[in-house]
């Protein structure tokens, strides 16, 4: 920004130098007056300029903030929170590339009214001064050419920064979908585990007879006191009555409410025991 207000304010120097010594005819007031609009112009740019730069820096920084807080969320383990600050750091971002987008289009409309500016400047100088007009213009180049590398340099920074911002989020997103798949192999194992203990605990003993009376039981239709003696004929090493009891819980039964998880632990230990019983589906 600094290379564009030296220009205006030489700009405004010799617009009235020379409005000050100029034959008095009409053509030099006119391009007086058109210098002067110039000037203006490029003044309100470079203003405009400046607040996009300070917007741009603000949403900067609140990209930075979310990107903090969802780190944070992710070493705490809270997967809820960590959902919500991703989302947030998703709008910072969006927020802060239409920020930089917005800063691009100002900065344009800068140098090209600065241009326009430093060439009417430039003009009138060569009706001066032809020696001073050539400085000048050499020196507005290097000015130019200055603000270009230092343009160029935000850029790759910016660049470089979106790189490693993109590489983070990956390999959030790797960690988050490897913990995932170990949580869902450590409840498949503690539900074997669960039903291995079902049927360790039961006594070595046959329990026919007591899957005949469960059986009984369930055809009269006392439903409570068929699920009891299931229970102790499945203890004793039934897989068929851990398999029933598998199926009243699945599709309930009289007085005996449907309950998902005791279904699979029985059915985990129906097959244990030996009993074919199809995968059920997830609910």
């Amino acid at each position: 920004m600094v290379p564009i207000a030296v220009g205006v304010v030489v700009l405004a120097i010799a617009a009235g130098g020379y409005f000050a010594f100029a034959p008095d005819d009409t053509a030099a007031k006119k391009q007086i007056e058109a210098m002067q609009k110039q000037l203006r112009e490029a003044e309100q740019k470079n203003a405009e300029l400046k607040k996009a730069k300070e917007t741009e820096e603000q949403a900067k920084l609140a990209l930075q903030k979310a990107k903090e807080a969802e780190e944070a969320a992710r070493k705490s383990g809270d997967l809820v929170k960590q959902k919500e600050l991703a989302e947030a750091r998703a709008r910072a971002e969006t927020e802060a590339k239409k920020s930089a987008d917005a800063t691009r289009v100002r900065e344009d409309e800068a140098k090209k009214s600065s241009a326009a500016a430093e060439k009417a400047k430039a003009e009138q100088a060569r009706a001066n001064d032809g020696k001073a007009a050539a400085d000048r213009a050499a020196a507005d180049k290097a000015a130019a050419a200055k603000l270009a590398a230092e343009k160029a340099a935000q850029d790759k920074a910016l660049a470089d920064a979106r790189a490693q911002a993109e590489k983070q989020i990956a390999d959030l997103k790797a960690s988050t979908e490897k913990a995932e798949r170990e949580a869902a192999e450590a409840r498949a194992a503690a539900e074997k585990a669960k039903a291995s203990a079902v049927v360790a605990s039961a006594p070595p003993s046959s329990g026919d007879d007591l899957l005949a009376q469960a059986g009984q039981l369930d055809q009269e239709g006392k439903g409570r006191d068929a699920v009891k003696v299931y229970v102790q004929a499945a203890r004793r090493g039934s897989g068929k009555a851990a398999k029933r009891l598998g199926e009243i819980y699945d599709k309930g039964l009289i007085g005996i409410p449907r309950d998902y998880a005791e279904s699979l632990k029985w059915y985990n230990a129906a097959r244990v025991l030996g009993e074919d019983v199809p995968m059920a589906k997830g609910r």
